[in-house]
C-alpha cells in the first residue's frame, strides 16, 4: 500500500495518510482517557490561536467553624449559588451587610442557599457573633 501511496504523487498521498490517520483517530477516540481541561481560544495580531485555559469556577461552599467563614472571600460568577454550612455545635447566620440576603439561626450541620444575581460585592456577618465577618465577590 505505501507503494501505491508513493505512486500517487505527493498531494495524493497527503489526502490518503490523512485519510488513514483520520480513521486511526476515530478509532482511538472511543478508547480515550479523560478530556484534558477545557481552553479557550483567541487569535493573536498574527492569526495565530493563543490557547489559555479555562478558569476553574470558584467554589460555591462555605463552611462555618471555629466561629469563622471559611473562605472568609469567595469569588464567583454571577448566577452562582452559594452554601453556608454550619460545622459549630453554636448556631450562626448569614446576613449581607447591604441586606440582599439573610439566613435564619443554622444550627449544627444547618444550611443556608443564596444565587447571586447581580455583581458586586457583598459584605455578611454573622448577627448572633458580629466580630464573624467575610465576603462573596460577584464578577459579571
Amino acid at each position: 500500500m505505501i507503494r501505491t501511496i508513493a505512486r500517487l504523487g505527493p498531494a495524493a498521498a497527503l489526502a490518503v495518510t490523512g485519510l488513514a490517520l483520520s480513521a486511526c483517530g476515530a478509532v482511538a477516540e472511543a478508547h480515550q482517557t479523560p478530556a484534558a481541561p477545557a481552553v479557550t481560544s483567541t487569535a493573536n495580531t498574527q492569526g495565530v490561536p493563543n490557547l489559555q485555559p479555562v478558569a476553574e469556577s470558584a467554589g460555591t461552599t462555605v463552611t462555618i467553624a471555629k466561629f469563622m467563614f471559611g473562605p472568609d472571600a469567595l469569588t464567583v460568577p454571577v448566577g452562582a449559588t452559594v452554601t453556608w454550612t454550619n460545622d459549630d455545635t453554636d448556631p450562626h447566620t448569614v446576613v449581607a451587610k447591604d441586606g440582599t440576603f439573610r439566613s435564619g439561626a443554622l444550627t449544627k450541620g444547618g444550611s443556608y442557599r443564596h444565587t447571586f444575581d447581580k455583581p458586586g460585592t457583598y459584605q455578611y456577618l454573622c448577627s448572633i457573633h458580629p466580630f464573624m465577618v467575610a465576603t462573596v465577590v460577584v464578577t459579571p
